[in-house]
């Protein structure tokens, strides 16, 4: 007969594939009509015909990840619409031939439940009551039956629907569920299941873990076993913190115990571990050589192969730690269902062995497709049921054994004293910089206190050693405390060395207490307080001083608050007007003592050296201090620590300028920038280029160093259709078992690297990182700076410029004023100018505020005249500068004419002058009020002395005020003309003030270090030709691209390579003019944004 061929799922094709696949259905059909005996087929070949061949399709209907058939794909076949089968049919018969008497009676209540549950109980991504659920519980009841075939029928039929579903409901469902379940079997009771063995096992490895048997932890754990027992491919869904990792691993060793102690018939446990989000999807199941068109195998295809060939009864579980979407995971149906076959693009076939499971562990299915939910069985773990104490409690065992039994025992009064309504106060009275759970909050505070109470006492500090060259990795706070927590993972850690303290206290329990309490107070403040913002700090700040003062501060926050609690043994925070909790420090003499963080500044960080750039200058502030403090807290406790704030706070400085002043003999630090097109591929090839082999298998720096990655915008990589980020997951899958599968297919362990990251609040281009990422990290929430530290920071700069510059002491008498007004202008337009669709450019951050300062530092003393006629000069300078700054940025005139009333308004509060006197040369046309149009003609520049050339030994350009509009016309037409002979591409321009005040904006941006400039306007009005003769008044070469129709990205890294070096390399000042015409991929834009 002729080859019946049916293909099923045949709508996940790609749509030009059906097109394809249309036509040679069409092909054949038609020979068929004309009773060929051969036939062309679609591929030139000649094909024999035997009339009886049949295509058949099989597939969903459409929804993510499936695609509609085309119109002449349908034509050709006939639909059949499959409807619902009869669940109590099928069920009756299978019930039959597993040997039940009362079949038909367990078939109506295996259907009444299901159709129960579906009515009564909550709608979840993962609930699933179709067939393949039905399937489940009779593969369950039959496995009951011949195990147990004197039993009641009843009592084996409850015991599997229970075993199938209960796992996977929520905590609020379990309650309907079992009235479900007590309705349909009146008075029947399940007999208590034997697990004594498997729970004994369990509880042993949780000691080996240091994880704590908690009853609902080990519940999920034997329902994970039931549930492998009964299908092959399962899903451990639940947030972080849940226990997901925990369960895997304590059920994996407990079974291999058992089977060591010949117990339970069991078996050894070999489990891999990989990510499929950290690959592409031709890297997870392989793909075809572009090249070479040679095929090459994927991770998970090289792993599957590896656990079907091995032929012992052991089992063996191929655990995919990652989010599951519509589109990879729907490529192993054919796994999942009842064929247990992985199915290649290379036409690969690869059974599963009947010991083997997949295992999905997955925080949601809020993308999965139905086809996948209903062909995996569910355990559901929910955080919240576990809490923080257990993690608590396997972290209290790790401390120091030299703390004395009442030690521990305060520090445990003091954990459920406070952590409660510290964390009631984050969740529900302020907000949160980037959102954290609660176990995360309690597991940074942790770490934090076991860091500070070795920094401060000495107890538990670790042993320096000269580098251990074969790799090998101790356990950091950052691993332990998982106690059901989904923790880690990968392979089991080193003890920590550590060494007894010094400290006068240890042992002694009362000369201990205040000294613990106040290490705890300020862990407390930043580990789980420092979480929020500048309003929110403030809100804590209140309550939270009440609740540390023994008082219960509303009836909400009395149910977080136990009625017998410690009282605090160490000095109270101090109270100060306008200061808050985070203010403070412990001092370095008496850590029971708290002083301020500026107290911790000395003068000779203060001081800036001569000759500093703008842009290298720090400013000691009390900000700088405590992140500071706390970044080097993590670096010296090997925690991972993320910085989160608004634009402009100085998250990257603080963490590049600390990594900068860290020993290059110990330590090398790099920088990973992240961008929407960051893929993570290259974040992976960034971090092993920096990396040597120690060992087969083991990646690290070079011995006795420690590798320290800083990924700044860790939240800009753009999320993929279904939610993922895979330059997120790569470093999630390094967190969580340590290293990584390389391009050849095999793990590297990855050891002696640290990751730190920053990012911005989500929103703006700017995404929501997964939660099973950030729980790794203490999140540092960077605040607004406050307008006082602002005040100091540019008022030491500005002051420091016009004493090293020899600047009249009137001058410097304006500084207080400049930076109080600049101040003043920048809030205004915080506030007033937002952005909108058509003005979508009308973002301020700080950044702004610190160009006004540095447009400032552009003048000299030799520019400036003596006298009320400096001032004068100086006061017109800032007012200059704060219309390019922002006025600059603007579109329309009513929005100009806003800003120059502010500043008008400001001129007169700050500086106590008149504006329309102070500016009275420009107002040319005798109006009596300085406008738009006059201020155009208010102008500082550094081009006016044609002579000058401004090199080393030469005549120095004097950054000055340019009072004649028509003699600066005139300059400008001489460097045009200058500009005409000496160019091969000379320009015919008009030159009028237009033209010489835009060119007058761009010189003023080239001549500053880190200037970049983006001009916005329509086609023709200038942009490219005043930047190409801005760029030779400020004698400056012009490197542009030439784009034709090969020109591609290979092409594009060339003449960046050849640009960058001119001005690095060669040492040349270079202008790189790069306009959107020549924008033929977004890569060219997020190159230019790297550099």
């Amino acid at each position: 007969s002729g080859a019946w061929a049916c293909f099923d799922e045949f709508n996940r094709i790609n749509l030009d594939v059906l097109s394809v696949c249309a036509q040679q259905v069409f092909c054949v059909l038609s020979a068929i009509r004309e009773r060929k005996k051969q036939f062309v087929f679609t591929d030139g070949a000649v094909v024999g015909l035997d009339p009886r061949v049949g295509f058949f399709i099989t597939m969903n209907p459409g929804y993510a990840g499936r695609s509609e058939l085309p119109d002449n794909l349908k034509a050709l076949f006939r639909t059949v619409a499959m409807m619902v089968p009869d669940y109590g049919l099928i069920s009756e018969i299978l019930l039959y031939s597993d040997g039940y008497l009362q079949a038909r009676d367990c078939a109506r209540k295996i259907v009444a439940t299901y159709k129960l549950c579906s009515e009564q109980l909550s709608s979840q991504d993962h609930y699933d009551y179709g067939m393949r659920a039905v399937i489940a519980v009779l593969r369950a009841a039959g496995n009951l039956k011949r195990a147990f075939p004197d039993e009641e029928e009843f009592v084996l039929m409850l015991r599997s629907i229970i075993d199938v579903n209960l796992c996977k409901f929520l905590s609020h469902d379990v309650p309907l569920f079992n009235g479900i379940t007590s309705d349909l079997f009146p008075g029947v009771v399940l007999p208590e299941p034997d697990y004594e063995n498997l729970t004994a096992a369990m509880t042993s490895q949780c000691a080996k873990l240091n994880l704590q048997p908690h009853p609902y932890f080990f519940e999920k754990c034997i329902q994970l076993y039931e549930m492998i027992v009964v299908r092959h491919g399962l899903m451990v869904v639940g947030l972080s913190f849940s226990g997901k990792t925990a369960a895997i691993k304590v059920l994996s060793g407990a079974l291999i115990e058992l089977h060591e102690k010949n117990l339970n018939d069991e078996n050894k446990v070999d489990v891999v571990y990989l990510n499929p989000k950290s690959v592409t999807m031709g890297q997870l199941y392989g793909e075809t050589d572009k090249a070479t068109q040679e095929w090459k195998d994927g991770v998970l295809a090289v792993q599957f192969r590896k656990l079907a060939q091995q032929t012992g009864p052991n089992r063996k579980w191929l655990v995919l730690d990652g989010p599951v979407d519509a589109i990879w995971i729907e490529n192993m149906n054919t796994v999942l269902d009842d064929n247990k076959k992985l199915c290649l693009p290379n036409s690969e076939i690869i059974a599963m062995s009947g010991a083997m499971n997949m295992i999905f562990e997955v925080a949601d299915l809020a993308v999965a497709s139905p086809a996948t939910v209903s062909r995996c069985g569910m355990v559901y773990l929910e955080p919240h049921q576990l809490g923080w104490k257990p993690l608590f409690t396997s972290w209290l065992s790790t401390l120091d054994q030299s703390l004395g039994f009442g030690t521990l025992a305060r520090i445990t009064g003091l954990f459920d004293w406070l952590l409660p309504p510290a964390l009631r106060i984050i969740k529900k009275r302020v907000a949160e910089m980037s959102p954290v759970s609660e176990s995360n909050l309690a597991v940074s505070l942790m770490r934090l206190f076991k860091g500070l109470l070795a920094d401060v006492t000495g107890i538990g500090a670790k042993v320096e050693s000269d580098g251990d060259a074969s790799g090998a990795t101790t356990k950091t706070a950052g691993d332990e405390g998982n106690g059901g927590g989904d923790d880690s993972g990968g392979t089991s850690a080193a003890k920590p060395r550590v060494r007894l303290s010094s400290y006068g206290g240890v042992g002694n329990d009362d000369a201990m207490a205040a000294t613990i309490d106040s290490i705890f107070v300020f862990s407390v403040i930043w580990a789980v307080g420092g979480c929020t913002d500048a309003k929110g700090r403030v809100v804590f700040d209140k309550v939270f001083r009440e609740v540390l003062a023994g008082k219960i501060p509303d009836a909400d926050l009395a149910l977080f608050i136990p009625k017998e609690h410690l009282t605090l043994a160490s000095t109270p925070v101090p109270d100060a007007d306008g200061s808050v909790l985070f203010d403070y420090c412990l001092t370095a003499k008496d850590p029971t003592r708290w002083q301020l963080w500026t107290e911790t500044i000395s003068d000779s960080e203060c001081a800036i050296p001569p000759g500093a750039s703008f842009s290298s200058i720090i400013v000691p502030t009390n900000d700088s201090a405590r992140y500071t403090f706390l970044l080097n807290n993590s670096l010296q406790h090997d925690y991972p620590v993320l910085f989160c704030g608004p634009t402009g706070t100085g998250k990257s400085v603080y963490i590049q300028r600390h990594l900068k002043s860290l020993n290059k003999d110990k330590c090398t630090p790099t920088v990973i920038g992240f961008s929407a097109r960051t893929t993570a591929n290259m974040t992976q090839e960034q971090v092993d280029g920096r990396l040597d082999k120690r060992r087969k298998g083991i990646y690290g720096p070079p011995p006795g160093r420690k590798a320290y990655f800083f990924v700044d915008d860790l939240n800009m990589p753009a999320r993929e259709v279904y939610g993922a980020q895979p330059p997120v997951e790569i470093l999630r899958q390094f967190q969580d078992y340590k290293g990584w599968f390389g391009r050849d297919n095999v793990f590297r362990a990855v050891v002696d690297v640290q990751f730190l990251a920053a990012m911005g609040p989500a929103g703006g281009g700017r995404n929501i990182v997964t939660d099973r990422y950030l729980r790794h990290f203490n999140l540092v929430g960077i605040a607004e700076v406050a307008d006082s530290t602002l005040s100091g920071i540019f008022e030491t700069i500005l002051t420091w410029y016009l004493k090293t510059g020899s600047f009249a002491p009137g001058l410097q008498a304006l500084v207080p004023k400049v930076v109080s007004a600049t101040l003043g202008i920048y809030n205004a337009c915080l506030d007033g100018l937002l952005p909108t669709p058509s003005k979508s450019h009308y973002t301020f951050n700080l950044r702004d505020l610190a160009r006004v300062v540095q447009g400032m530092m552009l003048m000299v003393s030799a520019s400036v005249p003596e006298g009320t006629d400096g001032e004068a000069v100086y006061m017109r300078l800032w007012v200059h500068e704060t219309m390019r700054v922002f006025g600059d940025r603007l579109t329309d005139d009513r929005d100009l004419e806003w800003l120059i009333g502010k500043v008008k308004h400001t001129t007169q509060t700050a500086f106590g002058a008149d504006f329309n006197q102070l500016l009275a040369h420009l107002d040319v046309d005798s109006v009596g009020e300085i406008g738009p149009d006059a201020m155009r003609r208010c102008v500082f520049g550094n081009y006016m002395d044609v002579e000058a050339d401004g090199e080393p030994g030469g005549k120095p350009r004097l950054y000055e005020e340019v009072q004649d509009t028509e003699k600066l016309i005139g300059v400008v037409e001489e460097y045009l003309v200058d500009f005409n002979g000496t160019s091969k591409r000379p320009m015919n321009l008009a030159m009028f003030l237009y033209t010489a005040e835009h060119i007058s904006r761009i010189t003023r941006v080239l001549n500053q270090p880190g200037g970049n400039l983006l001009c916005v306007g329509v086609g023709g009005s200038g942009r490219q030709s005043l930047s190409r003769l801005s760029a030779h008044i400020c004698k400056m070469d012009v490197i542009q691209v030439e784009i034709s129709k090969t020109y591609g990205v290979a092409e594009w890294r060339e003449d960046l390579k050849r640009m960058l070096r001119m001005s690095g390399g060669e040492g040349k000042h270079v202008v790189f003019l790069f306009s959107d015409s020549q924008i033929k991929t977004e890569v060219f834009v997020e190159d230019i944004n790297n550099i």
